[in-house]
């Protein structure tokens, strides 16, 4: 009996005379099994899935039943291989037979077998041909690879490495995360310098705000006592900790900075920065010292006289600051 690849079997009968029955000792295949081409055997007259006659031959096409199990008729060893087990049917088998013949003719070095619930050392071989050196002088980094902010000679790498040899990382493996970690650290770099830039913008706004017309000479006076009190380095300082905007500390310095200019001669000479004020403010307060020199005019005529001279010089102070 021959079978092709179209599933179609030539058989020989092996029947009576003439083919005409093929009923002594006829060699038809069983019934429902082969079905003759047109319903028919080749030989004539005799009944479907009869023998074909002497000499004679029946072309049939082969139908597996449906729900058929090809492992069924598989002797015992071969029902249990792990083949067998693997693929559920003929095209799987096939497939997977094909997948096989890929390999055929590599060599055994490129080859990697690892059994479920591999010891150790089983483990390490497979890892030693995907690319894991035997020994941790040989586990080296591409410095290229890894990023700009990641330190190979540093001493927490050395660490780290030796953990990844010992555990079975590729280097090829540590060089991609280390990579990710590298890309993170630029990200987080950016995102804080951008969230800086917003936060210095917002606590300019909100003094700008509160101050108002005040803001210009609270600022000079801060910028004042840092110059006096420690110069280019303590502003620096002051920048570095991301205070220069701070509004505490810049409202404390524009106090000290005005106390300092007063030191150094008050009116509107070098380091006088108009206590803050406004012209408003200045005009105000000139008002102020006006009330209560006249108030005390009859009972102290000296101090009277004193606080109308600084009345008049805040009102000068308002008057040149308005017409800035």
């Amino acid at each position: 009996m021959k079978m092709s690849s179209s599933f179609r079997v030539y058989y020989d009968g092996a029947g009576g005379d003439g083919g005409a029955g093929g009923g002594a000792g006829g060699a038809g295949a069983p019934t429902g099994s082969l079905i003759g081409e047109g319903g028919t055997p080749a030989g004539g007259g005799g009944k479907p899935n009869e023998g074909a006659g002497e000499g004679g031959t029946t072309n049939a096409e082969f139908k597996l039943p449906d729900g058929w199990d090809y492992r069924s008729v598989l002797p015992p060893e071969l029902k249990e291989s792990p083949s067998a087990k693997k693929y559920a049917n003929i095209a799987e088998l096939v497939r997977g037979f094909d997948n096989a013949q890929q390999f055929l003719g590599r060599p055994t070095e490129h080859l990697v077998e690892l059994p479920p619930n591999a010891p150790p050392e089983a483990q390490r071989a497979a890892l030693e041909k995907m690319g894991l050196p035997k020994d941790i002088a040989a586990y080296k980094l591409d410095a290229e690879a890894v990023g700009k902010n990641i330190q190979l000679d540093a001493p927490g790498m050395k660490t780290l490495t030796e953990a990844a040899f010992k555990a079975g990382v590729l280097p090829k493996q540590l060089e991609g995360l280390l990579g990710t970690f590298n890309g993170m650290i630029e990200q987080g770099r950016t995102d804080m310098a951008n969230a800086e830039i917003k936060r210095n913008a917002d606590n300019i706004a909100a003094l700008k705000e509160e101050l108002g017309e005040a803001f210009d000479g609270d600022v000079a006076a801060a910028n004042f006592a840092v110059q006096k009190l420690g110069g280019k380095e303590l502003m620096e300082s002051i920048n570095k900790a991301g205070l220069g905007t701070d509004a505490p500390l810049l409202k404390m310095l524009a106090k000290v900075g005005k106390m300092l200019g007063e030191d150094e001669g008050g009116g509107d000479k070098p380091g006088d920065f108009g206590g803050g004020m406004t012209p408003e403010a200045a005009k105000d307060e000139g008002q102020r010292l006006l009330k209560e020199a006249i108030d005390i005019q009859g009972t102290d005529p000296l101090k009277a006289r004193e606080l109308n001279k600084k009345a008049q010089e805040f009102f000068a102070r308002a008057e040149k600051r308005s017409a800035k």
